[in-house]
């Protein structure tokens, strides 16, 4: 198929999305095991930050080139991008052909990039190791970046029938890859099998809000001091099967399917029916982008407070701070200040070493939940004893630190010994004694 104006992308003049979606049917068609590449930029936005977007936007460039060279075979200077960009836009075909193989490179948008080839998963993985070392040679790394190499990461996958199935699977693959610390992978059993209980994660949410059968369950906080319970109980969402649906894992695969903030409100109106009877305050979870996409969050729950007769006093809503932006957090903390004033106290959740300590001030929580692997990163004496200090300056400024992973006694002795000289309150499985709502 001839490459139009309308099929080229803007900034890199390889073949774009439209163009993949029109010629995906037939290049199925006409050959056999086709497999689809999906890439994207590791850390993109810290390439725009500390270089500027014109030299993020020469990295795309580059990185078009160097794949388009690569699987092209194309004998050309891959080093500097203008003559392949010609090549690609004077050409009547995009469709690469060698001896052995064809292949399709596009740009999708933003750092995000889609190969359709006929290569099987040994070619494929020859070529993306091609890649990887033809950038560390690239004019933009050694003038533009200090010599420090661009990354990327990878996922493969057979073609499907079509092609939102086929970027689906080779999406997860990429997913799969970065958060095992991979450059690339391909669909294989064991990939195959967390995305069949992700698919399964995502229709029992997705069911459990609509015929209301998710079920919750109380976890009580207890004291580094004495171990008793301090009058405080975590509200869990359990799935049919009784599993915990809320995970690390879990909350970025229901955030990828826009089902976070649904659950988030379906739980925040049974949970209210609920808790009437409950004597201890209860700590109910929300997503940032709950709260960022409902302004008016407030009114919804004076609504239910009046409804249901429930004390604002016994109630914490704890958000997450991780992986928000300033202006994000402008939004939530507006809205969770109307909240505070309805006497609702607030917790922020996943706080670590990268959220800005303004955060925490301009938000001024009664409590603080630490994220697990922040605290499992202390290995330094120094860094053990600063924690110390900070846990202690929170507390004296009526900020609670909270632990929610004793999962066993070791971590638990952990959390003791680095909480040493302040009250914190612990929750986990070492501890735990759910009880279903």
């Amino acid at each position: 198929m001839e490459l139009k104006r309308y099929h080229r992308d803007f900034l890199t003049g390889i073949p774009n999305e439209e163009y993949i979606k029109d010629i995906f049917p037939s290049f199925i068609k006409e050959n056999d095991n086709t497999s689809i590449v999906m890439i994207d930029f590791k850390k993109f936005k810290a390439i725009n930050d500390n270089f500027g977007h014109n030299v993020g936007d020469e990295c795309l460039q580059t990185f078009a080139a160097i794949l388009y060279a690569t699987f092209n075979e194309d004998p050309r200077d891959y080093k500097r991008y203008g003559e392949l960009f010609n090549k690609v836009f004077k050409s009547e075909s995009p469709i690469l052909e060698s001896e052995d193989s064809k292949s399709v490179v596009s740009r999708l948008h933003g750092d995000e990039y889609c190969i359709l080839t006929t290569l099987d998963y040994d070619g494929i993985k020859e070529k993306l190791d091609i890649v990887n070392s033809r950038i560390k040679e690239s004019v933009v790394v050694k003038e533009k970046l200090g010599g420090k190499p661009f990354q990327f990461n990878a996922g493969v996958a057979p073609c499907s029938e079509t092609l939102e199935e086929s970027k689906s699977n080779a999406d997860f693959v990429l997913y799969w890859a970065k958060s095992h610390n991979e450059t690339y992978n391909v669909l294989n059993d064991e990939i195959i099998s967390a995305k069949n209980a992700k698919d399964n994660l995502v229709a029992g949410v997705r069911d459990g809000v609509k015929d209301k059968s998710i079920t919750h369950i109380l976890r009580p906080y207890y004291s580094s001091d004495d171990n008793k319970e301090v009058g405080i109980s975590e509200i869990s969402s359990r799935g049919k099967d009784g599993s915990s649906i809320i995970t690390e894992e879990n909350v970025s695969v229901l955030k990828a399917n826009n089902l976070l903030t649904d659950l988030d409100m379906y739980n925040l109106d049974a949970l209210f029916k609920k808790i009437g009877d409950i004597n201890d305050y209860l700590l109910i979870n929300f997503d940032s982008g709950t709260i960022y996409a409902n302004s008016n969050l407030d009114e919804i729950i004076k609504e239910k407070l009046v409804k249901y007769n429930i004390n604002p006093g016994h109630i914490i809503i704890s958000v997450s701070l991780k992986n928000i932006d300033d202006n994000v957090f402008n939004n939530i903390s507006d809205t969770l200040n109307k909240v505070k004033k309805l006497g609702i106290k607030i917790c922020a959740d996943k706080v670590s070493s990268s959220i800005k300590d303004s955060y925490i001030i301009k938000l001024n929580p009664e409590y603080l939940k630490y994220d697990p692997s922040y605290v499992n990163s202390l290995d330094s004496d120094i860094e053990k004893e600063l924690f110390k200090l900070i846990l202690k300056f929170y507390s004296d400024h009526g900020m609670k630190p909270m632990f929610t992973f004793a999962k066993d006694k070791e971590t638990y002795n952990k959390i003791t010994e680095l909480s040493k000289g302040t009250k914190v309150f612990i929750t986990g499985d070492y501890l735990e004694k759910e009880k279903r709502i």
